[in-house]
């Protein structure tokens, strides 16, 4: 009766769980408790509620970028379990295991949360939740995602205190060159400012920073985004749909007389030609692209079917960047490299356009403490800079590999993003196995 009641004033039914969550609850308060989490933090009664509330706090605690639930098979093949698991500073780490009695009543909890329907489970859905938690206003946004031994659940947290600290150029962490550079070419009434990476390397962050650099009563920025990952003020945003693709959007855009033009990714060459429209019309254009380096990018450009003579007059700064990890200032401590690290780094160095014989060497190790867990706490960019000057433009022209164009704009002060992350170890920020981590060659 009391479920029926529930029902009619619009609350969910009491969920039934198949197994003891007392256990959980337990280890993720010991969590909580290791990551300097204290304190009151809701309801015990309502236990499955308080052990998703709970999931959440210690993502905030652990400074989790993303939360990971889904079922597994045990490795020994014996039956399956369920893993929570926390993405940090890039880097995915088991918390607790789960009972998988358990799951399917987690997972409801956790739609209702997002607003979803819990009681579809053979179709992905997406939700969103705005929260407080101790203070803090997050933003979560949560997938379900069916499997043969039932639903994932993914949950990305953004947290609106660290949105707005993130979403300064001065704060991300580029090096001063670079950092010149990237202001320089938002200081320009027009031109084609391209960011370019792999998933998850920051290129919609640096877009917001740099639109945010700019935005004000006296510009008329307008962006399309897929989707809309923050509100910035002073900027018309606007989601992609079905029917308002990234094309009808620029095409709508240039009837509205805009200073400035935000596209959230160059997918095609109809949106790339759009694009490069507006710079060449009079319009500061920011946009991403993925691509390995810089130097790739602009043969990226070309290869998706542009003009290379339209590329080099669109285009007037292209940036490619990787996130590193950060050595926790904690407890990390003094360490000399192994000598074939040592080597490694110097080559790259040197290649990339940093002098290593006169940077001075701070080289440090990861150790660990409570603060961090792995030694490492936080990320920051390795960035590289390549602007279109006249002889990047003529090999352009000219059909010249990606790696002659780079080493020309290495010869004319461009830093390449390996050898930026070198001179970051070399200075204790990092470590040159991170480094190489992040390049994928270790």
């Amino acid at each position: 009766m009391a479920d029926i009641e529930s029902f009619i004033k619009g609350e969910q039914p009491e969920i039934e769980l198949r197994a003891d969550i007392g256990p959980l609850i337990g280890r993720l308060e010991t969590k909580l408790k290791a990551a300097g989490v204290t304190g009151r933090r809701g309801e015990p009664e309502k236990k499955l509620e308080y052990a998703v509330r709970l999931m959440i706090e210690l993502g905030l605690g652990l400074r989790a970028s993303d939360i990971h639930l889904s079922p597994h098979i045990r490795e020994d093949g014996r039956g399956n379990i369920g893993m929570l698991r926390y993405r940090i500073d890039g880097i995915l780490h088991p918390e607790a295991e789960i009972d998988p009695r358990l799951l399917p009543a987690i997972t409801g909890r956790w739609k209702t949360v997002a607003g979803c329907n819990p009681t579809e489970t053979s179709a992905p859905q997406n939700g969103r939740s705005l929260l407080n938690v101790r203070g803090e206003e997050l933003d979560l946004r949560i997938s379900f995602h069916p499997s043969v031994l039932g639903e994932s659940i993914t949950a990305r947290i953004l947290s609106s205190k660290q949105v707005i600290q993130a979403l300064s150029l001065d704060r991300i962490g580029y090096a001063r060159s670079d950092l010149d550079r990237i202001l320089k070419a938002l200081k320009a009434p027009a031109g084609m400012i391209i960011v370019s990476g792999p998933a998850g390397c920051g290129k919609t962050t640096n877009l917001y920073a740099s639109v945010r650099q700019i935005a004000g009563p006296g510009l008329k920025v307008m962006s399309v985004e897929d989707p809309v990952e923050f509100l910035l003020p002073w900027v018309v945003q606007a989601r992609i749909r079905e029917e308002f693709t990234f094309p009808a959007a620029i095409r709508s855009f240039l009837r509205s007389d805009p200073d400035v033009i935000m596209i959230g990714e160059i997918r095609d060459y109809q949106t790339l030609a759009l694009a490069q429209q507006a710079a060449l019309t009079g319009h500061l254009v920011l946009t991403t692209l993925h691509a390995g380096n810089a130097a790739g990018a602009l043969k990226r450009l070309v290869d998706i079917g542009s003009d290379p003579l339209i590329v080099r007059d669109a285009a007037s700064l292209i940036l490619a960047q990787r996130l590193v990890r950060r050595l926790c200032v904690h407890c990390s401590i003094e360490a000399a490299p192994t000598p074939d690290s040592l080597t490694a780094a110097e080559r790259i160095a040197r290649e990339g356009g940093v002098n290593w014989k006169e940077l001075p060497k701070k080289f440090r190790k990861a150790v660990g403490c409570p603060k961090c867990y792995l030694g490492f706490r936080g990320r920051t960019v390795i960035a590289e800079t390549l602007e279109m000057t006249p002889e990047v433009g003529r090999l352009l022209l000219e059909g010249a590999p990606a790696e002659e164009i780079e080493r020309a704009a290495v010869g004319q002060g461009m830093i390449t993003f390996a050898a930026d992350g070198m001179r970051r170890a070399a200075a204790g920020e990092t470590t040159i196995e991170e480094v190489l981590l992040t390049l994928a060659l270790k």
